[in-house]
């Protein structure tokens, strides 16, 4: 136990270290810690980020957003699978496509436990949700997608919020971060 909390702090310290404006939450009674939420530059996307967000017609000028999860493995297995963790990192953006609908994007990448499945939800504040599940194809360490939502009311100001469960080898964690604002309405 001792072992795995040392762990836990190392990699929250690390984390604190490399990104010190971030909020961060944490506990040690889940499999899954919350590193908090944050507003990155598209200079700051992965190169491989960067390729999917411009393919699907982002740019330096978009807003980026991004939530950290670190897993923690299950208790049964070899010492090595108990002290691996995986970080999950959900990183999203929205467009408005018309004036009365919009489209945004993800990229979820796991750093040592593939995925299995994502159930990914889109909402615009105050109005309703748009899903997607999706089986990547053999099991990969990135999955990426867009979710497409539409409102028809009177114009209006809608705060975008991506929300996904992300089940890998290692089990569910769930990762929630800002995707951005769109104004929609005729």
């Amino acid at each position: 136990m001792k072992k795995k909390i040392l762990i836990v702090i190392g990699v929250l310290s690390l984390f604190l270290f490399l990104f010190p404006e971030s909020k961060v939450s944490a506990s040690v009674n889940n499999k899954t810690q919350n590193l908090g939420e944050k507003t990155i530059e598209f200079s700051e996307l992965s190169e491989e980020q960067q390729t999917y967000f411009l393919y699907e017609g982002f740019d330096e000028n978009n807003q980026y957003f991004q939530q950290t999860i670190i897993q923690q493995p299950a208790t049964e297995g070899t010492l090595q699978q108990r002290v691996q963790a995986n970080v999950l990192f959900i990183t999203g953006s929205t467009k408005k496509i018309t004036s009365t609908s919009a489209y945004t994007s993800y990229v979820i990448n796991s750093s040592n436990a593939p995925i299995l499945r994502t159930d990914t939800r889109v909402t615009l504040s105050g109005y309703k949700s748009f899903s997607s599940s999706v089986i990547p194809y053999n099991s990969p360490y990135v999955s990426s997608g867009g979710i497409y939502s539409s409102y028809t009311g009177a114009e209006k100001y809608f705060s975008v919020s991506l929300a996904s469960q992300i089940t890998t080898t290692m089990g569910p964690g769930a990762a929630d971060c800002r995707a951005g604002g769109v104004t929609l309405g005729n």
